[in-house]
């Protein structure tokens, strides 16, 4: 996320630098809000995005996959089809934040963005309504799903195409540094 615009006086001297799936997310975002006001170079944009997206369903971080998968994906193509491909950006995304995210930063991760709701959230309190009415009436199917979606990120995990640090860009570590405090990164889990 891009940092806070607030006063100048009150703004820290050096802005956090933001890493390149940061910066794709933002355009990410801009572009879905231009193709909403129907923008046709947006719009060719996100189509671009979406392409992209089925082709290589993890050539971006789990994180950008949530907002793909929330603004697009769910409400298409509903809860039950999507939850595969949801799980395994989850199981994706919080082994990362495990091995390479700090203890403020997977908080950041879970609780501001709410990652693992993100993509139902993401699609609309109807759809979150659906997601909740399908795990409560069908969760064997749930629980199938759940398998699927893990047996995916197993295969995955162990060599993703997307830059598995990308939970590095959350936690109160980089703006201690950034303010001119201690720049020590967290320690890494194999």
């Amino acid at each position: 996320m891009a940092p806070s615009k607030g006063n100048s006086a009150t703004a820290p001297q050096n802005p956090l630098p933001r890493q390149p799936w940061q910066i794709r997310r933002e355009t990410y975002w801009a572009t879905v809000k231009n193709a909403n006001s129907q923008d046709a170079d947006a719009k060719k944009k996100l189509d671009a995005v979406l392409t992209e997206f089925e082709s290589q369903p993890f050539a971006r971080t789990p994180m950008e996959n949530m907002d793909i998968l929330g603004t697009f994906y769910v409400p298409k193509d509903g809860v039950e089809k999507a939850f595969v491909i949801v799980i395994a950006n989850a199981t994706l995304g919080w082994y990362d934040a495990l091995r390479f995210g700090s203890e403020s930063g997977r908080t950041e991760i879970q609780t501001n963005e709410r990652f693992f709701l993100r993509a139902y959230l993401l699609s609309g309190p109807k759809t979150t309504e659906q997601f909740k009415q399908f795990m409560k009436e069908h969760p064997d199917q749930a629980h199938t799903a759940l398998i699927n979606g893990l047996s995916i990120a197993e295969k995955i995990r162990k060599n993703p195409p997307y830059d598995v640090r990308w939970p590095t860009a959350y936690g109160l570590e980089r703006v201690i540094c950034a303010e001119g405090g201690s720049c020590e990164r967290p320690k890494e889990i194999p």
